[in-house]
């Protein structure tokens, strides 16, 4: 006779003894790659000890890093379709460790196989939706506001210089041409998320 769902999983000791806090449940992608994260999310070690190898995100791991690396078929855009608390985020949270090199990660290909992973700097900017103030402005440092994805991304990318590059845009709420978004994607290899 098959074991329940009881027998199968035992929570973590921390889970058993009160100690969880809410924010461990709380999973911020901007807050992961600007450094502000919790631990469980922070450090990717402690990340991939928590987070389950599971298909899609052992298929989305490949195929970004794939892309990373100049190989593979896979769009450049991949449109994670799942319900809200579906692992979008957490999906996310363990691109950008993966594309950081999964520094002190133990079980690497459990997830993914190493020599995938980016050789270089991949830089990473994640913009939030939630908090983008069209109408007000987005405080992206003292002084300097974005109204538009456009800039808060340019911002992310290529910090003040790159928000000056499409101040004018910003300010119009009108995208950059594409000469303009290919300056502000230089020569290395990014991920927008």
């Amino acid at each position: 006779m098959p074991q329940s769902i009881f027998e199968t999983c035992k929570p973590r000791p921390d889970v058993l003894s009160g100690t969880t806090r809410d924010e461990q449940f709380a999973a911020v992608l901007s807050h992961v790659v600007n450094g502000t994260a919790p631990d469980e999310y922070a450090r990717p070690e402690i990340f991939f000890n928590h987070t389950h190898a599971t298909h899609g995100l052992k298929t989305l791991l490949k195929a970004v890093c794939e892309r990373l690396n100049g190989q593979g078929s896979m769009a450049s855009i991949i449109r994670l379709t799942t319900q809200f608390g579906g692992g979008k985020t957490h999906a996310l949270i363990a691109l950008v460790h993966a594309v950081r090199g999964m520094q002190g990660v133990e079980n690497v290909s459990e997830f993914v196989d190493p020599a995938l992973l980016p050789k270089g700097k991949v830089r990473v900017a994640a913009l939030d939706g939630d908090n983008s103030d069209p109408a007000n402005g987005l405080t992206l440092e003292p002084g300097l506001l974005s109204y538009t994805l456009w800039g808060e991304l340019a911002y992310r990318l290529a910090g003040r210089e790159g928000y000056e590059r499409v101040r004018k845009s910003d300010e119009k709420h009108v995208a950059p041409g594409a000469e303009t978004l290919r300056e502000l994607f230089g020569g290395e290899p990014v991920r927008p998320y």
